[in-house]
């Protein structure tokens, strides 16, 4: 408090009060009067002041985001370093958090320049794009919070590879007939594994003039695939053979089959040639030790009009097919193959035949120096229909596990004698009975022989 100057008889003293909290000055003067008593005057406050804030901070960090990478199903972790600085030179007092389970961090706090080891765990996560937020905040920071986003992509192993792929042949099937057709035309179709696996396949079709003489086999096998052209109209139809087997690794294979149905022209004398062969299947076998077996003939003729102009093929390099005359003369080579079965055919062609092409499946039995060329006669009672064409025999090694017959027989004859059958070993057989439409019987009784 000081004394100021005033009015004759009166005095004017100025209060100073200094509040340092709230940084205010205030003054209050008070008037007094020596003569006489007189209010208080208080003028209020006649200023104020406040301090300056002081200038902020700013923080940076270092990346401003995280990216990790790794195949589905690691657990190892990855560690990256965030760097955080204050380029004023302020130490300022951070902290620094996550939002979620698999990012960790070596600390949550600091003063200062500072860095923090970010690690991903990936264990147990499943494949794809995984997101994650890193928070840092600093009381006086101009810029806290500041986010640092943190990505991890987990990339799916690739599907293994199949153990074996199946391989067919023909690849595709063509069959031709003239309009108004009804006799059935029947090509062989060889599957096989190359690796050697036993896959167990299924063969279907899609439509009703293509049936099949199996649905399914293991391992090695043919299909025989007939079409039945009666009733249908004059035109190119098409169908699909789809081959499935699990574990194959280009299962589904497909096979495209075409029929062809050629209109009669009016008033044509052309003559119409057929194919017509005898017999019908070939069947080889030998030893891995022993030479190659004899050759065999196929007889050709024409049972149709006109001239039968034809040509012959084979589809394996164990085989070789050789045209003579009216004959055809197969012979196989086992030279490099192992102990096993193999399915082959020869194709004949005739431009202008009625049922070109014709195909003869040929089979080669190859087996090990410990098998003996046991056999079994089987014998049977002939089947009575009138459109009879021929038996099938069907041999395994378990009851009821038969796949594509041993043999195809035609005519009516009652015996079959089957060769290559090793010993320690239980055969079991069935008959059937096929008619000229492709039609075949149900199995007949089964009957088993044991090579010891």
């Amino acid at each position: 408090m000081r004394k100021e100057g005033g009015a004759a008889g009166v005095r004017v003293w100025s209060h100073v009060r200094f509040d340092f909290k709230q940084l205010l000055c205030i003054l209050y003067v008070t008037a007094l009067v020596t003569t006489q008593s007189a209010p208080e005057i208080a003028f209020g406050q006649i200023s104020s002041m406040k301090t300056n804030k002081p200038t902020s901070t700013t923080m940076t960090a270092s990346p401003t985001s995280f990216n990790f990478t790794a195949p589905a199903g690691s657990t190892a972790s990855m560690t990256q370093t965030l760097a955080i600085s204050s380029p004023a030179g302020g130490a300022l007092n951070w902290t620094v958090y996550d939002d979620s389970n698999w990012v960790i961090k070596n600390v949550g706090e600091g003063t200062g320049n500072g860095t923090v080891a970010v690690t991903v765990l990936p264990a147990g996560m499943k494949p794809g794009t995984h997101t994650s937020m890193i928070t840092l905040t600093a009381s006086g920071a101009s810029n806290s919070p500041l986010r640092i986003p943190v990505t991890l992509t987990l990339t799916a192993a690739a599907a293994p590879q199949a153990a074996s792929a199946l391989t067919v042949s023909p690849t595709s099937f063509s069959f031709t007939a003239p309009a108004g057709s009804t006799a059935s035309m029947t090509q062989t179709l060889a599957i096989s594994s190359p690796a050697g696996g036993a896959l167990n396949w299924t063969v279907v079709d899609d439509s009703n003039w293509v049936i099949k003489n199996v649905g399914g086999g293991t391992g090695n096998g043919t299909v025989a695939v007939t079409v039945q052209p009666a009733g249908m109209k004059a035109g190119t139809h098409t169908s699909m053979i789809t081959l499935t087997a699990a574990g194959a690794s280009n299962s589904p294979l497909q096979v495209p089959v075409t029929l062809t149905l050629t209109a009669a022209a009016q008033n044509n004398t052309a003559s119409q040639p057929t194919i017509s062969l005898t017999p019908a299947s070939l069947a080889f076998s030998t030893t891995t030790s022993g030479s190659n077996p004899s050759a065999q003939n196929i007889a050709i003729h024409n049972s149709g009009t006109g001239t039968l102009t034809w040509s012959v093929a084979d589809n394996a390099n164990w085989l070789t097919a050789t045209q003579a005359g009216t004959t055809v003369t197969a012979s196989v080579n086992k030279s490099g193959l192992a102990a096993g079965t193999y399915n082959a055919a020869i194709t004949i062609t005739a431009s202008g035949a009625t049922n070109t092409p014709q195909t003869i499946p040929v089979s080669l039995v190859v087996t090990s120096n410990q098998t003996v060329n046991q056999t079994a006669i089987l014998q049977w009672n002939a089947n009575k229909e009138q459109n009879l064409s021929g038996y099938r025999v069907y041999r395994a090694t378990s009851s009821g596990g038969y796949g594509a017959p041993v043999a195809t027989l035609q005519g009516n004859v009652t015996s079959f004698t089957s060769s290559g059958l090793q010993l320690g070993t239980t055969y079991f057989f069935v008959i059937t009975a096929y008619d000229s439409q492709g039609n075949e019987s149900g199995w007949s009784n089964e009957v088993s022989k044991s090579i010891f």
